[in-house]
């Protein structure tokens, strides 16, 4: 969500903050100041001339020691304090011109607004009073000498020439900051906007719930948090009966009143956080955490809420504007959920064996070919004795009953992360992770062993089980198929036993079956 600085108007509210005689644009910005102070000077040459050529010089001198202040002077590497002397030095050197013409209705005094303007466009207010301050010491100064003016015009000049330019420095002032205020919050919308635009597209494309909610809630803090500001955190919470999780851990959903405002009224809400309202477990984590606001918004899927997004800061509450954002990216969460859920009922529907809910062929041999780890691995392959009888003798019906029944007892005799799948028809697979024949023969005893039990309940049925083993870059196509031929060789010793295929190395494709 990067700033977005390629706007010239955005630029324009960026520069009010920026060094009044920085080298970006000095020219453009100096030169007619400059060019108005020179014409000024030059002009003393027309009749009847400078009356002072004293003053003429100084006025002169104290002009090109501005300009050549402005132009080689380090600015960017000074204190920013010393920049109010150019525009003082400028309110000097008018002082200097008009005391050279002699009079001071000479017209060239009107120039003495020249600093005052600069100063108002490029410095800071303070520099602005200081500047009109000095304006005003030189018109009293220019009331006295050359010719000394009556005391209503002494007065009248102070008066108008102060509140003149207090409106000026002040409301131009104002000004500036409005308009930075302004073009910085629509630097800032802009920013969001393009931000919630690029949500969208990311978020719909992702395949993964738990991607989704990740990103989203990545995206929640970035969004509302100013430039720099590590302040906002976001959290997507889930309702689980009557717990909620995570926040970071389980609590009860009495804990956190105002997630449970939003589960029960399905509005989002944005508010200060009363830790006196919330558990004890509640308040310890939002006083450890220094949590004083919090946005709620509900996300919804089928009609019912799925979770609540939460954006908390720390000292400063959520405008109505960012408000309006969070829930603009609730709802682009709710179509990225359900782009996601859809993905992933594909890809389960893809993978998965319809009668019997084990993984599939393609799960299995994909399992196979992109196996996680560089580990030993062992590979059964699992035939149904008798199946076709079945089908034959009691109906098809039946025997997808028997296929449930097998599948079911002989996937709990492999552990957590091993799979068993159904390859097709009565063909079941075993995938062993850190697992060598002697650990295959344990799962293929196992395996005997509760279809045995399950044969004494009435369902009676037995398999043919062929095990082979191989090492960190062993073929899995290759194992596989050596299990099968250890399974054929199994089924037509009569069935209901194993074999095992002799261990296959990593350089040697010659295989042995041998019984079990």
């Amino acid at each position: 969500m990067a700033r977005i600085n390629s706007d010239p108007v955005a630029k324009l509210a960026t520069s009010f903050s920026n060094h009044p005689f920085r080298r970006e644009g000095l020219a453009r910005r100096g030169v007619p100041f400059a060019a108005a102070a020179i014409i000024a000077e030059v002009s003393l040459a027309l009749p009847p001339g400078p009356s002072s050529s004293v003053y003429t010089a100084l006025s002169a001198g104290l002009l090109v020691g501005v300009i050549a202040a402005v132009v080689f002077l380090p600015w960017q590497r000074l204190p920013t304090w010393p920049t109010v002397l150019i525009p003082v030095v400028y309110v000097w050197s008018v002082c200097m011109l008009i005391l050279a013409t002699g009079k001071p209705t000479s017209g060239v005094g009107i120039i003495i607004l020249i600093p005052l303007f600069w100063s108002i466009l490029f410095h800071s207010r303070w520099n602005s009073f200081v500047v009109l301050t000095s304006i005003v010491l030189v018109e009293v100064i220019t009331s006295f000498t050359p010719e000394r003016v009556a005391d209503v015009v002494l007065l009248r000049r102070l008066l108008l020439w102060s509140i003149v330019g207090l409106l000026a420095t002040v409301m131009t002032h104002e000004l500036r900051i409005r308009m930075r205020r302004t073009l910085i919050e629509r630097e800032s919308m802009l920013r969001r906007t393009s931000a919630l635009a690029s949500a969208a597209v990311e978020l719909t494309a992702m395949r993964r719930c738990d991607d989704v909610i990740a990103t989203v809630t990545r995206m929640a803090a970035e969004l509302v948090s100013p430039a720099g500001t590590p302040g906002r955190r976001a959290q997507y919470t889930r309702v689980v009966g009557s717990m909620v999780r995570p926040v970071p851990m389980d609590l009860p959903l009495s804990e956190l009143p105002n997630v449970q405002e939003v589960m029960t009224t399905g509005a989002a809400v944005n508010r200060a956080i009363s830790a006196e309202s919330a558990g004890e477990e509640a308040q310890e984590q939002i006083a450890s955490l220094g949590l004083t606001h919090g946005v709620y918004v509900p996300v919804y899927s089928n009609g019912c809420i799925d979770g609540v997004l939460a954006v908390t800061t720390r000292g400063e509450s959520v405008s109505p504007e960012l408000f309006e954002f969070c829930k603009t990216l609730g709802h682009i969460t709710e179509l990225a959920l359900e782009n996601a859920r859809s993905r992933e009922l594909l890809e389960e529907q893809a993978t998965t064996d319809e009668l019997t809910g084990l993984p599939n062929r393609r799960a299995f041999d994909h399992l196979i070919a992109d196996r996680p780890g560089r580990l030993e691995y062992c590979v059964l392959a699992v035939d149904l004795d008798g199946l076709k009888q079945v089908n034959d003798s009691m109906g098809h019906a039946m025997g997808d009953e028997m296929l449930i029944h097998v599948s079911r007892a002989l996937a709990s005799t492999f552990r957590k992360g091993d799979m068993f799948a159904r390859i097709g028809g009565d063909e079941f697979g075993g995938l062993l992770f850190n697992a060598d024949e002697n650990d295959g023969r344990d799962v293929a005893m196992r395996m005997l062993a509760a279809l045995d039990a399950a044969s004494s309940s009435g369902a009676s049925s037995g398999v043919s089980i062929g095990i082979a083993s191989g090492g960190p870059e062993s073929d899995g196509a290759f194992v596989s198929a050596a299990a099968d031929a250890a399974m054929y060789q199994a089924k037509r010793s009569g069935g209901n036993r194993f074999v095992v295929a002799s261990r296959l190395l990593d350089d040697d494709r010659h295989v042995v079956v041998v019984g079990g």
